[in-house]
């Protein structure tokens, strides 16, 4: 018989204490892993704060114990920094921070596979990516004199249980040379009077047009479009009291259909998956990716190597061109870039400080000709030297190599042209130069980032078809109204429907093949839209692109025009879609139907949400949650 001490227990009584006992148990074992998992949160933030300050002196931390005896790094601020490099002393401070983040790192090195990524899903942890981000700057800045590893001496995280931590470190970067047709092929260059003084500039073949007048009207047209949105605002919300309801300013709003956040951003979703198989892309907004790139080693093994595209993180300027929608997770909590890739120097595309917070992981940063001055003050103000910052011309070509693992892995880079322009200010149009970039590594093909560009020559695409195995495709979406002052440096966001068409499917088509081949060569080719949903820009809305591509592929499934009040642009690239279509040709003379068309660029031209990863082999429009199209 059970007992209480002395005394017998009754059934009913050992029947509640036989519940308390599981009760207690369950209550115990969920205490135990809250605070597991309030440790573990408190030691990813320590990891971020010292990953994203590694630049700094032991001064500029401080550590404060929370009430469960938790200890978290904080920043001092200016004057607390200075104070406490007065009047305490060096090697105590050095010490304590030094013992902290040890113990994170011996912490960190002996937990469950399980932490860090989700054997269901393959999804990986924020504190995976924070693991990650410590690692990959501790091992890449580690012979910088004026950095935090330099003061103290800062160990890496090694648990044998999740190789894919392991830092990446970068061998070598080597020139490539390219064919002669490709050397030769550069922006113009020649001296204009600008409002300052005569520069060099650079210029598209033919661009001939007075891109600062442009930007002027755009700014006017900009502004003009946003006043008369507050003012709209204001009507509506005076009128609805009185139980009116006012739609004439509805065109003015970003919002035009007053679009939900949930019609906007993707679920929640970690931008790295662990799954190796093929390369992702999370988009971050506007024109910044981050892509996951999985490469494989001579010996056969496979890893992921990551990218950022040109990362904006706020407002163009505050008042005048505030960002509409949010960018889709802090640079801080993005995975640590191994490439850092920008198209151009406009304001949209370059943020001096969003990139000043990747100078600590020393990516390979690979800035368009005439742009490396700036990112060589941005290192020197931080203390980190300028030897991974390359400048790239049109066709110039890079090859990088980086070790993992004890294994070596290689990606090369090559610069694109595009039909744009570039400048800060009035006094510096055109001094830069404007790319797109092709990346190469991945076995089953290219993957072409666009960029910022008007439509590109005949000649130019023809390169592109030539040179590379393009089957992953970002083009920019707009902005695409009005369009006589957006055509000379903006495509469309139908054009890159066009884009599709004309650059890559050339590449999978002979003539006379099998129809069904055809098909099915061709879905596994897609593109995905980018450089959309994010900046008012004249007469702009959130759903243009959507609205645009949806309303020329309807036309191509339907074969009329008429009754669906395309605008000038996308009738041309119906038009020009049809005609694409009509010249393929077929074994037993069978031809590509406009409605077969429509329905192959429905599956494979896809607009995200912002927040959204695909995955780029697998992706189709209609299996893909995140999509807004």
């Amino acid at each position: 018989m059970e007992m209480f001490g002395n005394y017998p227990l009754s059934p009913n009584t050992l029947g509640i204490q036989q519940q308390f006992k599981k009760n207690y148990s369950h209550i115990k074992l969920n205490l135990i892993k809250l605070t597991t998992m309030n440790n573990l949160n408190s030691i990813k933030n320590n990891l971020l704060i010292i990953s994203d300050n590694i630049h700094r002196n032991p001064y500029h931390f401080r550590i404060e114990v929370e009430k469960n005896g938790i200890q978290i790094i904080k920043k001092n601020g200016f004057l607390r920094e200075k104070f406490f490099s007065c009047f305490y002393s060096g090697q105590a401070s050095k010490k304590t921070l030094h013992d902290l983040i040890n113990q994170n790192v011996r912490d960190l090195s002996n937990i469950e596979r399980e932490h860090f990524i989700i054997q269901q899903t393959s999804e990986t942890t924020e504190l995976f990516i924070a693991v990650l981000k410590y690692n990959q700057t501790i091992e890449r800045t580690k012979n910088f004199s004026a950095t935090l590893g330099s003061k103290i001496t800062l160990n890496l995280v090694k648990n044998p249980k999740v190789l894919e931590l392991n830092p990446s470190k970068i061998l070598s970067v080597k020139d490539v040379p390219v064919s002669e047709s490709l050397q030769n092929d550069k922006p113009l260059v020649r001296k204009e009077n600008r409002l300052c003084t005569k520069h060099n500039v650079r210029r598209y073949p033919g661009d001939k047009i007075d891109h600062s007048a442009e930007a002027g009207r755009i700014f006017i047209s900009t502004q003009k479009e946003r006043l008369l949105s507050i003012i709209g605002r204001i009507i509506e919300a005076v009128s609805g009291r009185f139980g009116c309801k006012v739609t004439a300013f509805q065109k003015y709003h970003y919002r035009q259909h007053n679009e939900t956040d949930a019609q906007i951003y993707a679920e929640p979703i970690s931008p790295l998956s662990n799954a190796l198989l093929e390369p992702t892309s999370f988009w971050l907004g506007h024109a910044s990716l981050f892509m996951s790139i999985p490469l494989k080693s001579q010996g056969g093994k496979i890893a992921s190597f990551h990218i950022i595209t040109d990362p904006v993180e706020g407002d163009l300027n505050t008042i005048l061109y505030p960002r509409q929608t949010k960018f889709a997770l802090p640079i801080e909590k993005v995975p640590p870039p191994d490439l850092y890739l920008l198209s151009h120097n406009h304001l949209d595309h370059y943020s001096k400080d969003t990139v000043k917070k990747l100078f600590a992981q020393q990516p390979i940063m690979i800035v368009p000709q005439g742009d490396k001055s700036r990112y060589s003050s941005l290192a020197k103000e931080l203390g980190f030297g300028d030897a991974n910052i390359i400048e790239l011309d049109w066709w110039e070509k890079r090859e990088i190599t980086f070790e993992k693992n004890g294994e070596t892995f290689s990606m090369q880079i090559s610069a694109a042209p595009a039909r744009h322009w570039s400048g800060q200010g009035p006094c510096g149009g055109h001094e830069s130069t404007f790319l797109g970039y092709v990346i190469q590594g991945h076995e089953d093909g290219d993957i072409y980032f666009a960029g910022d560009t008007a439509r590109l020559n005949d000649d130019h695409i023809k390169k592109l078809q030539d040179h590379f195995k393009i089957k992953w495709n970002f083009q920019p979406g707009g902005p695409d109204e009005v369009r006589k002052d957006m055509e000379s440096t903006h495509q469309a966001s139908v054009d890159g429907l066009w884009m599709h068409f004309k650059m890559m499917i050339p590449k999978i088509y002979t003539k006379g093949m099998d129809k069904q081949e055809f098909l099915k060569q061709a879905k596994e080719l897609k593109t995905i839209y980018m450089h959309t949903m994010t900046y008012k820009l004249g007469n702009l809305h959130i759903s243009d692109t959507k609205d645009s591509i949806a309303k020329v592929l309807e036309a191509l499934e339907l074969g009329e025009v008429e009754s669906l009040n395309l605008k000038s642009y996308e009738k041309q690239v119906y038009q020009e879609l049809c005609d694409l279509a009509d010249g393929l040709q077929f074994s037993s003379n069978e031809k590509l139907l406009h409605s077969e068309a429509a329905l192959l660029l429905a599956e494979t031209v896809i607009v995200p949400k912002i927040g959204s990863r695909i995955g780029l082999k697998e992706a189709k429009v209609n299996q893909i949650k995140n999509v807004y199209f």
